[in-house]
């Protein structure tokens, strides 16, 4: 028996999926990131938490920035 894959040798019995795999496994789509809104200080701070977090590779952050963005609901001016 020739295998085509390593999907082959592991599991012939179960095939290749037909269609395209979904991104996320609940099927949901990715957010955009939510962009500071422009004079305020508390989105300024974030946003630059944020930018700290992708530069540190720490993507649990960045989420948890993205996520604090968009729920705060006063915009103090700077």
């Amino acid at each position: 028996m020739i295998f085509q894959s390593h999907a082959d040798y592991l599991a012939p019995h179960l095939g290749l999926p037909e269609g395209p795999l979904p991104t996320d496994p609940m099927g949901r789509r990715a957010l955009p990131e939510p962009e500071p809104v422009e004079g305020c200080a508390e989105c300024l701070r974030l946003s630059h938490g944020r930018d700290r977090a992708k530069y540190l590779r720490d993507w649990s952050y960045v989420t948890d920035f993205n996520i604090f963005l968009r729920q705060h609901p006063n915009h103090q001016p700077i």
